[in-house]
């Protein structure tokens, strides 16, 4: 992102301590700041080690993505969850309407100071055999 005078503006990334890694490092940043804007990669139920936890658990692997979204969130300076704007949800094989209807709770639990808009995009699959879930965060500080 460039600021007015055409120079790159300064940004923050974090990465949480003890948070999920792929099996193999990647310069990968779980989060971005530039200004009042906000980006979190897509968040996965992994460990540390790249093992997926609870394992084909659509639910449980909800939570862990949000609990990560959370961590992400608390690094970003000045960047609060009622921030988030946008979040795109990306599920394995074709989750149906029970699904969507759950996770929608689950995020607008998480997200209670105000909903923020969604997408929910089914794939034949994610980056792991057992991994349902994926979710992605776009927000914008006030």
């Amino acid at each position: 992102m460039l600021g007015e005078d055409g120079t790159r503006l300064p940004r923050q990334h974090v990465w949480p301590d003890n948070h999920w890694d792929w099996a193999i490092h990647l310069p990968y940043k779980h989060g971005l700041r530039c200004e009042e804007m906000f980006f979190i990669g897509g968040q996965i139920a992994t460990d540390p080690a790249g093992t997926v936890l609870e394992p084909a658990d659509t639910e449980a692997q909800t939570r862990q993505c949000l609990t990560y979204i959370e961590r992400v969130i608390d690094l970003l300076d000045g960047v609060e969850p009622e921030h988030v704007a946008k979040t795109t949800t990306f599920y394995k094989g074709e989750a149906d309407a029970a699904v969507h209807a759950l996770n929608g709770r689950m995020r607008n639990e998480w997200f209670a100071a105000g909903a923020p808009v969604t997408s929910d995009v089914a794939l034949p699959a994610l980056a792991f055999e057992d991994m349902m879930i994926e979710i992605e965060v776009l927000g914008a500080r006030e």
